[in-house]
């Protein structure tokens, strides 16, 4: 087995390119039956490596050498295009990352082909818990794809239509921010009291990715045909309201009241200099203070 490695590394494929080597196979189209084990790279080789004596193509890819360093240069050929041109918008877009990872690897069964169960077969990730794991999985998924499918290009691009008319009536989940860990604890926190769905989704985007579990949960509403768009609409308006109440609370457990009667022209002044500064009275108050005790501590006893 040392040297088929060596055959291989020898035309630049290396044993970890499991994508490559699975290309190469099905570009072969080479029977894999249950000898030949997807997940493992060395099963791979050997199935290709024992097809070079009565591989029946040798006119279309000459000998065995030359077909591996084809095959590979085909297969960083479709990679390109589609880590460039047809799948830029994932790269560095986690959101859309992990919604497309769960397209084609939970969701996508009875359409376009049934990617799911290629992904299946293909032992793909089942848990992806970080954006580079999601990102590596898609990518592999559709070079793959590629010989199982002629349109495989076609259907990226009508998932990318897809995204883009989920994407923006989801828009007001801009109150949430990715880097508000206490937010984004409570969010996911506050959905799985409300649908137990919510949970299973939550493990398989990974147990310290709740703001991209919480997109997603309303990413998919549509296929997964949770509710209504109008009920979408309705927990997000509720979702939303729900942390302002929160935010709130917090903010008054921090405030002290202040009792003071002044001067009924110092209240004029002090009204049209918070007004300068857009502050109402009470902000610009803690500003004055805040402002009077740095001085006072730095002052020279």
């Amino acid at each position: 087995m040392e040297n088929i490695v060596n055959r291989f590394m020898q035309n630049g494929i290396h044993y970890l390119d499991r994508a490559t080597l699975i290309f190469i196979l099905f570009r072969m189209h080479l029977e894999h039956d249950d000898k030949v084990n997807l997940d493992n790279s060395l099963s791979i080789m050997e199935a290709i490596y024992n097809e070079r004596r009565t591989y029946t193509h040798n006119s279309l890819f000459g000998d065995f050498d030359k077909m591996l360093k084809n095959l590979s240069s085909e297969f960083k050929k479709v990679k390109k295009e589609i880590i460039d041109i047809k799948l830029p918008w994932v790269k560095d877009n986690k959101r859309a990352c992990c919604w497309l990872w769960l397209y084609i690897a939970r969701e996508s069964e009875g359409k376009n082909n049934n990617l799911m169960e290629d992904y299946i077969t293909l032992n793909l990730p089942d848990f992806c818990t970080n954006h580079d794991e999601r990102y590596n999985a898609i990518i592999d998924f559709f070079c793959i794809s590629y010989c199982l499918h002629k349109d495989t290009m076609k259907i990226i691009d009508d998932v990318k239509k897809e995204w883009m008319n989920i994407q923006f009536p989801t828009l007001s989940l801009t109150w949430l921010s990715e880097e508000n860990k206490s937010q984004t604890d409570w969010a996911a926190n506050y959905l799985s009291t409300k649908d137990k769905r919510f949970n299973a989704l939550r493990m398989l985007v990974g147990p310290d990715e709740n703001y991209l579990s919480v997109c997603a949960y309303f990413d998919t509403w549509e296929r997964k045909n949770i509710g209504s768009p109008s009920d979408k609409k309705l927990l997000l308006s509720e979702t939303n309201r729900a942390w302002n109440q929160k935010k709130s609370r917090l903010q008054r457990e921090n405030m002290k009241s202040l009792n003071v009667v002044i001067n009924e022209d110092t209240k004029k002044y002090l009204k049209i200099m918070a007004n300068d500064k857009n502050e109402n009275i009470n902000k610009y108050i803690e500003s004055l203070i805040t402002a009077a005790w740095a001085n006072y501590i730095h002052k020279p006893r």
